[in-house]
């Protein structure tokens, strides 16, 4: 069974170290490693948020330019004077 894995996986496949390469942290290193992932963490947020924020800013212009082209169309089918679709061909 040894020989299977050896020939069928690499020492790269494994998702853990293996137990002699475990390193057991102090409090103080967890505590520290701790701080530098939130720091990172709170930075990610802030970006995502300015994102979010400037996406947000995209949507209401485009719904403001939706309307203004709802409102526009209305217009112009107020100002025809009779619909294209009741008139008679030409050959009639």
């Amino acid at each position: 069974m040894l020989d299977a894995l050896k020939l069928g996986t690499s020492r790269r496949a494994w998702s853990f170290d293996p137990p002699w390469k475990i390193r057991v942290m102090s409090s103080e290193e967890a505590i520290t490693d701790l701080q530098v992932r939130l720091t990172y963490q709170e930075d990610d947020m802030k970006a995502l948020n300015l994102v979010v924020t400037q996406q947000q800013a995209q949507i209401d212009a485009l719904r403001r330019d939706i309307e203004r082209l709802r409102e526009l169309l209305a217009q112009m089918a107020q100002a025809r004077p009779d619909p294209i679709d009741d008139e008679r061909p030409p050959h009639y």
